[in-house]
């Protein structure tokens, strides 16, 4: 037996309803008639609107570079990143450390670092030279997000602040190893 079916049903469509632009939906060159209410649902609750969502913009720009198999990172270098996956506004030459933005905005920056030995671990993001946020661990594997204000062509790199012992050496195996995840987050 269900006692809250009818009831709940209602109140979904009441809500879904009310969130829509009101109006009326032209068919074939004549209005189309006036929708009515189902029995125990008030006036105002009835679907006005053509039923098509509207489209919603996505991300201007976002990008993700990665690291398979071992690398040796110095004390106050960065990690040099051997491959791309999908890029849109952002620009990465493959084997390189530099992750260049192409539109000034706020950027979310997540990133990963995965060792063979290191611990402790202390790795930064860093906009064209200078650090702007800084991660520590004590382990094998490090994992930090920030978001940053960037302007056009700034250029974003992970550096090996201080582990130890020095240098970091990337986990072997042909597996992801590190990786950077940036996205426009503003519009």
């Amino acid at each position: 037996m269900d006692f809250w079916g009818d009831w709940l049903e209602s109140y979904q469509r009441r809500y879904r309803f009310n969130k829509r632009k009101t109006g009326r939906r032209r068919v074939g060159g004549a209005a189309a008639p006036e929708p009515t209410a189902e029995p125990g649902m008030a006036p105002e609750a009835v679907e006005r609107v053509n039923p098509e969502p509207e489209m919603i913009s996505s991300l201007n720009a976002w990008g993700y570079v990665f690291h398979v198999n071992t690398q040796q990172i110095a004390t106050g270098a960065p990690v040099n990143f051997s491959d791309n996956g999908p890029l849109t506004g952002i620009v990465h030459q493959p084997g390189g450390s530099n992750i260049e933005v192409s539109a000034t905005g706020v950027y979310s920056v997540t990133f990963g670092i995965y060792t063979a030995q290191n611990n402790p671990q202390d790795w930064a993001v860093v906009v064209n030279g200078t650090v702007r946020s800084r991660f520590n661990s004590a382990g094998q594997t490090i994992q930090g997000s920030t978001l940053l204000a960037l302007n056009a062509n700034d250029s974003v790199t992970i550096r090996n602040v201080n582990t130890l012992p020095s240098p970091a050496t990337l986990r072997s195996g042909t597996f992801t190893t590190a990786y950077v995840l940036i996205l426009k987050v503003d519009g």
